[in-house]
């Protein structure tokens, strides 16, 4: 996923009550971090195992987040293809608020952190 971005995103990720809604709004204040706060519909669907129904719930989180119409094929997309396809989105939201990376905050960052850098 990071192969896409000139510069690494960041992910904030931490329990409740422990700071991590002041770091996502001292982050959003940056000049140049555009930050995300809690898409937990789309972790499961994202890396869950390769299935058509998997995907209609990712193409329906991304179109409630980001508003990206997504067109499914008959075959199920791969993990790396839906990373793509949020990490797009993501940059995409951080251009339109002239800003050079984006970053997202959610508690369940932390199951997928591996799943992302991978």
């Amino acid at each position: 996923m990071l192969e896409s971005n000139k510069t690494p995103p960041l992910f904030i990720t931490g329990t409740q009550r422990s700071g991590t809604t002041l770091l996502h709004q001292i982050m959003s204040a940056s000049s140049q971090v555009w930050s995300q706060n809690e898409v937990y519909p789309l972790h499961r669907p994202m890396f869950a195992a390769p299935s058509v129904k998997h995907d209609q719930q990712f193409a329906a989180a991304m179109h409630d987040f980001f508003e990206v119409p997504l067109s499914l094929s008959d075959q199920p997309l791969q993990r790396k293809q839906k990373l793509a396809y949020f990490d797009d989105a993501m940059a995409a939201k951080a251009k339109q608020s002239n800003k050079s990376r984006w970053c997202l905050k959610d508690p369940q960052n932390t199951y997928y952190l591996q799943q992302y850098a991978d």
